[in-house]
């Protein structure tokens, strides 16, 4: 109730604000105010150059895409293919060949001197691949650029955890016709969630207190992370040639002590559970592309991409009386192999006077092979080894995809259409033999209208095609829970019909407001669901599953204003705000509920809008005061809960509003030196856990856990430079 009227509060007042700040700044500004670049002729992109970032004191190209108004970054969703799954952002007009290494960390490896200008792509603009995205940002490099070299240091003290440091660096230099860059990163951390928690019974009463020491004194969440990467480009003849890179170790372990004393006291024996969890992972990435003018009409594009990831997490669990003694320990031993490789091939053909059409080819091959046994160890009594049910699989996809669309433009009207089909083969060995064929047609067309330069309407639609998480096939544990998710080798890919609409206003100089609504229709949503245990008729195993038809209705609101108006010197607000609405059938009580969210979420900004919750925002404030080199800001961000709805088990979360804030400066010695305060509030992550004795609602309960952790306030130190 206290986050919706929070979030009531500032919908209204948002919009009050949005209204009063357009009229405000219309008044000010008339049409004949150029001042936000837009292109003579073309209304469907905006070009920002170098200069007009300087006031927000930029260190790298992210820090620049940052504050292009009216929009935001996407790393790239969860649909299928190397094509589908880019993020909104061009370099030179290029998506890099790479999908491990996002378009956010690519950008902040960039300084913001070798950046020429960003142009904002709206719409579809002729000759430009847009990957099916309605908003691009496009970052123009500079041609002839100096050897540079740009770091970063980063100092984060927790106020409750500890230190947190980060440094990393990146070499962009020229060596003959050779353009490359190299660099790597190294970023320790330390950090933990403590809480307490408490165990109610079916009437309420408190029968348990648990505190949760992740953190608090027990080493809680450590690790790093050791990255290193080269990109190189050139020409070879006519033909433009890049290279990818990525090497990376990721270390983790998270150690949790968790207490737990019978409510009221002497009603039982005290003990203690302590979970460790150890995880590696090891990845490469290689990504090759060549572009060449094949004709003076026909473009010619071709990429190569393979990633490997190796796993090895270790998950244990040792039980002790109130004593001390150790009366369990259990091993869940993991390892996992997973590799990509996809060719693809794409032609773009400009013979056809007021069209642009794309003929795209692509392969794939995704392969997983994983295993999972579980030991478990009693004083006097034979260690047990056991493989778990499901836990030993290798899943093999192999997908071939092909689309061709047209970019119409008809003066002020722009009609991008085209179909895709794609067809693939599953196959599943180990514990599960069996292989599955799919075809998909995935028609999609969006329809824009630029009126005006400062006015653009945009309708489209399409069919998507997620993408399988290949670890859905393989049984997980997750012992703080004593919860085990069955693979499920029947899983089948989500396809969604996808209706959007969105009215876009651009006023004064950096003034922007967008509506969007969209509806969702959505195939064999995936989500939990129960199987029965063979032989036993009255247990079930939970597992992911595709659960029926469902959709999604909802609108967004993303805005930009300059706060001149309000006598706020070099002050803007962006804000977004977004609600939704969703319905599927629950495999369990055969009732319509909300569409189940992933039930976890990032700490730390910023909050995603793809969850499904049934609420969001995310306000953003900066000033920047140019001459004398400072500029400060805050952001708040808050969103709804996120439910799992399990087999015999209801899991909410929720979390409280977030507010960080930072000040920055770079008057000094040519450094960029921010502080910045994140989690002021010390917002707590509150989990809601009903579990019942059967299937969820159709059993009764058996106890409830209700949980209430913090990750406590950060002060973060980053000083970057380059020479």
């Amino acid at each position: 109730m206290h986050n919706r009227l929070i979030f009531r509060s500032v919908l209204f007042f948002g919009c009050l604000f949005m209204v009063s700040a357009v009229s405000a700044q219309f008044e000010i500004h008339d049409e004949q105010d150029a001042t936000q670049m837009m292109n003579e002729g073309n209304a469907e992109s905006v070009n920002y150059p170098a200069t007009f970032f300087q006031r927000y004191q930029p260190v790298t190209a992210f820090d620049m895409v940052s504050r292009v108004p009216g929009f935001t970054l996407d790393d790239g969703g969860a649909l299928r293919g190397f094509g589908a799954a880019a993020g909104n952002m061009l370099i030179n007009g290029r998506r890099p060949s790479t999908k491990d290494d996002l378009p956010s960390a690519m950008l902040k490896r960039i300084p913001a001197t070798n950046v020429e200008r960003i142009e904002l792509i709206r719409g579809q603009l002729r000759g430009v691949d847009m990957r099916g995205q309605s908003v691009v940002v496009n970052v123009i490099l500079r041609e002839d650029t100096p050897a540079t070299t740009r770091w970063n240091m980063i100092v984060g003290e927790n106020f409750d955890m500890g230190l947190s440091p980060q440094l990393d660096a990146t070499l962009t230099d020229r060596s003959k016709q050779i353009q490359y860059s190299v660099g790597g990163i190294l970023f320790v951390t330390s950090n933990g969630d403590p809480g307490p928690e408490w165990i109610f019974d079916a009437d309420g009463n408190v029968i348990e207190k648990r505190f949760n020491y992740k953190g608090h004194g027990h080493n809680g969440f450590e690790g790093y992370d050791l990255t290193g990467f080269a990109n190189a480009g050139t020409w070879l003849g006519q033909t433009q040639v890049q290279l990818n890179t990525k090497a990376a170790v990721q270390h983790r372990n998270v150690k949790t002590l968790v207490t737990r004393q019978p409510w009221p006291p002497n009603s039982g024996d005290a003990r203690s559970d302590l979970f460790y969890d150890e995880r590696r992972n090891h990845i490469f990435e290689i990504g090759l592309d060549a572009e060449r003018f094949l004709s003076e009409d026909l473009l010619a594009k071709g990429i190569l991409l393979y990633n490997y990831t190796n796993q090895y997490p270790d998950a244990t669990q040792r039980t002790f009386d109130q004593n001390g003694v150790e009366t369990r320990f259990i091993i869940d031993d993991t390892e996992a192999d997973i590799s990509e490789a996809i060719a693809r091939v794409e032609f773009n053909w400009a013979g056809w006077e007021g069209h642009s059409v794309q003929f795209n080819l692509e392969g794939a091959l995704n392969i997983l092979d994983k295993q999972l046994i579980q030991i478990t160890h009693r004083p006097d009594i034979p260690t047990v080894t056991e493989p778990v049910p499901g836990g030993n699989v290798r899943v093999k996809e192999e997908r071939g995809d092909f689309l061709t669309k047209d970019t119409w433009s008809l003066g002020n009207v722009t009609l991008d259409y085209g179909v895709g089909i794609e067809v693939s083969k599953l196959s599943t060995t180990g514990d599960t033999v069996q292989s599955r064929n799919f075809t998909f047609v995935k028609p999609e067309a969006l329809l824009t209208w630029s009126p005006n330069s400062r006015m653009q309407t945009r309708f489209g639609i399409r069919r998507d095609v997620s993408q399988l998480n290949l670890d859905d096939f393989v049984s997980t544990t997750i012992l703080e829970d004593n919860d085990l998710t069955v693979g499920n080798p029947d899983l089948k890919p989500q396809d969604t019909w996808v209706f959007d609409v969105s009215q876009e206003f651009r006023f004064g100089e950096i003034g922007v407001v967008t509506v969007s609504g969209f509806y969702h229709s959505i195939k064999d949503v995936i989500d939990l669901l129960p199987i029965e245990v063979a032989d036993r008729p009255d247990e079930f195993f939970e597992s992911v599953g595709n659960i029926g038809d469902g959709d999604r209705i909802g609108i967004k609101i993303d805005s930009t204003f300059s706060l001149e108006w309000l006598r706020l010197t070099g002050a803007r607000l962006d804000m977004q705000l977004g609600w939704q609405d969703s319905s599927v059938t629950d495999p369990v009580t055969g009732n319509k509920r909300v569409l189940g969210s992933g039930g976890y979420f990032n700490p730390h900004p910023p909050i995603s809008f793809e969850n499904d919750t049934d609420w969001t925002f995310i306000v953003d404030y900066r000033q920047d005061f140019e001459a004398q080199k400072v500029s400060w800001g805050w952001r708040a961000e808050d969103q709804g809960e996120r439910p799992q709805f399990k087999t015999n088990e209801l899991d909410i979360r929720d979390a409280s509003l977030r507010l960080h804030a930072f000040v920055e400066t770079s008057r000094w010695w040519e450094l960029n030196i921010r502080l910045a305060v994140e989690n002021i509030l010390n917002f707590s992550k509150d989990r809601d856990r009903l579990v019942f004795t059967g299937l969820r609602d159709l059993s009764p309960v058996a106890f409830r856990e209700v949980e209430r952790r913090t990750i406590g306030t950060d002060l973060i130190l980053t000083v970057s430079g380059s020479f």
